[in-house]
């Protein structure tokens, strides 16, 4: 392959969406990192996504699944027009993907685990029920990155505490884009509680 080239170019438009919102509603990292780029309409978007769940502190109490396997869009005609405009800059490699719960939704393309699936289901069930009583397993207990983003989101909000959270050494690492941007979110929240109790 050609220096340069790029092998696939995938676009999941609920990231950015829920991305790009997270960002525009931070006081602490808003100017750090660069927003994704907007236009993605709510209406073509998974209800159900778990990047929703995961992001959306509005989430509604009746919605009580989640979808994490993805479907590739491979007709271009049915393709949003705000989807089409950025993945044809890359034609030859653009992928779009949607979640969906239907058998066609077969890819597990953010590579969900086990240990993410099991704090998901916490998660949902704290955003359904406003449950604080989901986290009965230790956090030095889980490996998965996401799963133990999640775990601490979970200790904030249900226990008020964040002592799990070393922010001078990151979860998320630096390569992959949902944790990161998670990570982020996270900190904003941390951040939101230490200001209105006037930790610090």
């Amino acid at each position: 392959m050609p220096c340069g080239a790029l092998a696939s170019t995938i676009l999941v438009p609920e990231l950015e969406f829920w991305v790009n919102n997270s960002i525009k509603a931070s006081t602490l990292n808003k100017f750090k990192i660069p927003i994704p780029t907007a236009g993605f309409c709510s209406s073509f978007l998974d209800k159900h996504s778990f990047i929703r769940l995961l992001f959306d502190d509005a989430w509604p109490h009746d919605y009580n699944f989640y979808n994490y396997m993805y479907k590739e869009i491979t007709s271009h005609g049915s393709w949003p027009s705000s989807v089409v405009t950025r993945l044809m800059v890359y034609p030859a490699s653009a992928k779009y993907y949607t979640s969906d719960t239907t058998d066609v939704a077969i890819v597990n393309l953010l590579q969900i685990g086990h240990e993410d699936l099991d704090m998901l289901n916490r998660l949902l069930l704290y955003r359904t029920t406003d449950a604080t009583n989901v986290l009965d397993i230790q956090f030095t207990s889980i490996s998965s990155k996401l799963a133990k983003l999640i775990w601490i989101y979970l200790d904030l909000k249900t226990r008020n505490s964040y002592s799990n959270y070393n922010d001078s050494i990151l979860i998320s690492g630096i390569t992959n884009v949902l944790q990161s941007c998670y990570e982020s979110y996270i900190i904003e929240n941390v951040f939101a509680y230490i200001s209105n109790r006037g930790i610090g």
